[in-house]
C-alpha cells in the first residue's frame, strides 16, 4: 500500500468542521489494557482497492491538569486508599488516552455481528479496567469481579448487583451510543462503555494514536469524542488503498 501522509490540524476555530457533544449523550465529567483500538475490520483482498486507513494522533496542547487523586471510603483493605482518575491522561509527548475516533457520515452502515467474545472488563482493586469499552450493538461486556466482596455494575439501563460469589457476569448491549458506567456500591468507580452500529471506531492507546482500517474511500467525517475534552469533527477524503495520517489537538 503507498503510504500518503497528509498531516491536519484540527483546532475549534479552523476552517474545517468542529463541533462539540456526543449525539447520544453530552460530555460528561467521567487502554482495553493498551489494546485500546477496536479492530475496525480490514476488508477482504478483492475490495481492498475501495478502501483506505485512517491513522490519528490526539494531543493535548499546552501543561495538562494534574491528574485528581479520588479518596477510597470503604472496603479499603481490598480497594486500597485512593486511585488516580483517568478521566483525563496525558502522555508525555502529550498524547491523549482514551479518546473515541469514528466514521460518522457512512451512507451504508455496517452493521457488526455481536463478537466471537465478549468484552472484558475487570474491577480488580474496586477500578473499571479498561477505562473505556467499546463494543458493537449486540456485543456481550464479560464484567469481572475477583476482589471477593460486592460491586455493582450500573450503565444506561443496566443495573446489577455481582456478590463476591459471582466471580463473572454478562451484560448485552443492544442500542447504539455512550453510557457511563458506574459501582453503585464504590462510588469512585467510574468509566464508559460505548456501544457502535458499525466497525468503523478506534480508541485512542497510551500514545494518543488510533487506527480505522477498512474505510471506504471518498470525503468522510471523522469524529472524535472525550469525556473531558469534548468533540471535534474533521472532514478527510480518503483514497483507495492508501493511508492518511490526521492530528487532533485539544487544550484546557
Amino acid at each position: 500500500m503507498r503510504l500518503v501522509r497528509v498531516l491536519l490540524t484540527v483546532l475549534c476555530f479552523s476552517v474545517i468542521s468542529c463541533g462539540s457533544g456526543p449525539d447520544a449523550l453530552p460530555p460528561q465529567p467521567p487502554d482495553t489494557p493498551p489494546s485500546t483500538i477496536a479492530p475496525s475490520g480490514p476488508k477482504p483482498p478483492e475490495q481492498e482497492s475501495g478502501f483506505g486507513t485512517i491513522i490519528g494522533e490526539v494531543r493535548y496542547k499546552g501543561m495538562p491538569p494534574q491528574s485528581a487523586v479520588i479518596s477510597v471510603t470503604k472496603d479499603t483493605d481490598i480497594c486500597g486508599k485512593a486511585k488516580t482518575s483517568e478521566s483525563l491522561v496525558v502522555g508525555k509527548d502529550g498524547g491523549v488516552r482514551f479518546v473515541v475516533a469514528s466514521v460518522t457520515d457512512l451512507a451504508h452502515i455496517q452493521v457488526l455481528p455481536p463478537p466471537g467474545k465478549p468484552v472484558v472488563l475487570d474491577q480488580k482493586g474496586c477500578w473499571f479496567d479498561p477505562h473505556v469499552v467499546l463494543v458493537p450493538v449486540g456485543g456481550i461486556v464479560e464484567v469481572k469481579n475477583p476482589d471477593g466482596i460486592l460491586h455493582n455494575f450500573h450503565a444506561g439501563s443496566h443495573n446489577a448487583a455481582q456478590p463476591k460469589f459471582k466471580k463473572t457476569m454478562q451484560v448485552k448491549f443492544d442500542a447504539a451510543g455512550i453510557f457511563k458506567m458506574a459501582c453503585d456500591v464504590h462510588p469512585w468507580m467510574l468509566g464508559w462503555v460505548v456501544v457502535s452500529e458499525h466497525s468503523l471506531y478506534a480508541l485512542s492507546d497510551a500514545g494518543g494514536t488510533f487506527i480505522l482500517r477498512g474505510v471506504p474511500a471518498g470525503k468522510r467525517t471523522l469524529r472524535v469524542w472525550h469525556e473531558t475534552l469534548g468533540e471535534k469533527k474533521l472532514q478527510v477524503i480518503v483514497e483507495p488503498g492508501k493511508e492518511i495520517l490526521v492530528l487532533f489537538e485539544f487544550s484546557g
